[in-house]
Formats: structure tokens, C-alpha cells, sequence
């Protein structure tokens, strides 16, 4: 695991000035969508809120898409093909290429927001299958340009994984919008988000930046209550109030609750395993279905009082 964090570290030094592109780029594909916008090609939102975010994270991803893959690449002597499905996966999986298992998990996952945007954005991307079939062609697309151009490899792996990517933040969208019409499968699914948030937040600092355990583990909790309360206003309670004296009054007692309930796991942690040595994995759970619990109760009760269908 560690060599697979420091291929992830050298991945970064390699392409940060890249990200600088990403940012140009993502200016130009923000024009674009928001010209397809006044014609009319994308949903209808009455929260312009929502639909600004959704544009600018799409332009940023198409373009992180097209900086890691074409932009900046050297022109080589031959073009090179890899045809053989799964040959990344025997190799990363199998034999521990841990630069080859490293390609594998970007190529999935700079394709998963993009799955995910595209039916919340375009209106023609609610028939799901043109999701897909945008992900595999504009991947194909890649693949050969870079062979053509003698930039790369053209991998039919890349190709997959890419897919791959696509229908997953797919399912991660139908599975919101099926849970928007349950309030609590709605908080379910975004606090499982949260979770992962928490986790990826804290691997990435410890692991990757090599912060201190207890500072990475206070920004990955910083970044996972912001995560939940974003998602928790706006999707599970519906709630589009604005004004600075709500938002105040909703981020402290939001944040208040957060922690009273991280407290609350802390010691039930520590009375039940530590001090009278039940089986810790067993109490975790309970621990967190209690937390889950209160949380949603708080948040219903003390902090999303006045829930609204639109903005101020």
C-alpha cells in the first residue's frame, strides 16, 4: 500500500504543473456549456445555485480529462497498441505493478464525475445509455489520438476503465435521485458519501502528504461535516435558505451536533471496548447506527427548522 501512495506522490509532482491548464481549459468548457445552456440543451433548474456548480465541476473534470490525457504530451517515434483486455488488471492485481494498479484507479476515477454530471446537467443524458456511450467514445477518442499522434499507448484497458468510471458515478446519480424521493435513503446514501469522504480526505493527508495522524484526522473531520452539511441541506432537507444569519445559525449548531455525536463515539468506544472489552468491531457498528441516528435528529429537529423548496 505504501508504494502504491509514493507512485501516487511522484503521479502528482509529475503532473502539478498541469493543473494550471486544467483551470484555462475548464474556462473554455464552461463557455461552451453555458452556450448549450441559453439553447435551451440543458435541464431546467429553478435553483441557478445548483446549476452553476454543476457546470463549473463539469468544466473542470472535461478539462482534467483532456490535460492528463492529450495536452502537453511528447510526440514519440512509434505508435504502440495494447489489445489485450485485462492485460493491466493481471499485471496490477497479480503481480503487484503497483504503477500499473496506480493507472487503473485514475483512469476509473476521472471518469466517475463525469458519469455523474452529465444526466444532472444535459437533458439528453437521462436516457443513461448515452452516458455510456459518450464515456466509450470520447475514451476511444483519446486512445487513438494518442496512438495516431505517437503520444502514448493505446490500451483497450484505458478504454474499459474509463467505462467503468462512467457508469459508476452513473449509478451513484440514479441512486440519488431514487433516494431524493426518501428523505431517510436520501441521508443514507449521502452519509455514506460522507464517510468515504472522511476516509479519502484522511489517507490523502496521511498517507500521500505525510501530515501528522491527529492533524490529517482533524481536516478529514473538517472536510466530512462540510460534505454533509452541503448534502444535507440542500438534498436530504430541501433547504435553499440563504441569508447570512440562517446559514450562521445552521453551520454552528450543524457543527455542534457533529461533534457532541463524534464525543458520543469517542466514549462509547472507549467504555464498552477498552474498559469492559467487548468486541470492538461489533460495538463500532452499534456506535455508528446510534450516531446515525442522532445526527438525522438533530438535524431535523435543531438545525434545519425552516425547511424551503427554493432560495431567498
Amino acid at each position: 500500500m505504501h508504494e502504491l501512495y509514493g507512485n501516487f506522490q511522484v503521479y502528482l509532482h509529475q503532473n502539478f504543473s498541469g493543473i494550471k491548464w486544467v483551470f484555462l481549459f475548464g474556462v473554455l468548457f464552461y463557455t461552451v456549456f453555458y452556450f448549450l445552456q441559453v439553447k435551451g440543451y440543458t435541464k431546467n433548474c429553478r435553483k441557478m445555485v445548483v446549476s452553476k456548480v454543476c457546470r463549473i465541476i463539469l468544466s473542470l473534470n472535461c478539462s482534467f480529462i483532456f490535460v492528463m490525457t492529450l495536452f502537453g504530451r511528447r510526440i514519440g517515434e512509434n505508435c504502440r497498441f495494447d489489445l489485450k483486455p485485462f492485460n493491466s488488471y493481471y499485471y496490477g492485481f497479480t503481480e503487484g505493478d503497483m504503477e500499473m494498479l496506480l493507472q487503473i484507479i485514475m483512469n476509473v476515477a476521472m471518469y466517475i464525475p463525469l458519469g455523474f454530471l452529465l444526466p444532472c446537467y444535459f437533458k439528453v443524458f437521462e436516457k443513461y445509455r448515452y452516458v455510456v456511450l459518450v464515456a466509450t467514445i470520447s475514451s476511444l477518442f483519446i486512445e487513438l489520438t494518442q496512438a495516431i499522434f505517437k503520444m502514448g499507448l493505446f490500451e483497450v484497458d484505458d478504454i474499459i476503465n474509463n467505462t467503468i468510471g462512467a457508469i459508476g458515478g452513473l449509478l451513484i446519480y440514479i441512486l440519488c435521485v431514487q433516494a431524493k424521493k426518501h428523505r431517510g435513503l436520501c441521508y443514507l446514501v449521502f452519509g455514506a458519501l460522507t464517510t468515504a469522504v472522511n476516509i479519502l480526505v484522511y489517507t490523502s493527508y496521511y498517507y500521500i502528504f505525510e501530515i501528522n495522524n491527529s492533524i490529517s484526522n482533524i481536516i478529514a473531520w473538517i472536510s466530512s461535516v462540510v460534505f454533509a452539511y452541503i448534502t444535507n441541506k440542500l438534498w436530504v432537507f430541501n433547504n435553499w435558505g440563504f441569508k447570512i444569519q440562517t446559514l450562521l445559525r445552521e453551520v454552528l449548531t450543524f457543527s455542534l451536533s457533529r461533534l457532541v455525536t463524534g464525543v458520543l463515539d469517542i466514549i462509547v468506544m472507549y467504555v464498552l471496548v477498552d474498559v469492559w472489552g467487548l468486541t470492538a468491531w461489533v460495538i463500532k457498528i452499534i456506535s455508528n447506527i446510534i450516531v446515525i441516528i442522532l445526527n438525522y435528529f438533530a438535524s431535523k429537529q435543531f438545525v434545519f427548522v425552516n425547511t424551503r423548496k427554493d432560495s431567498d
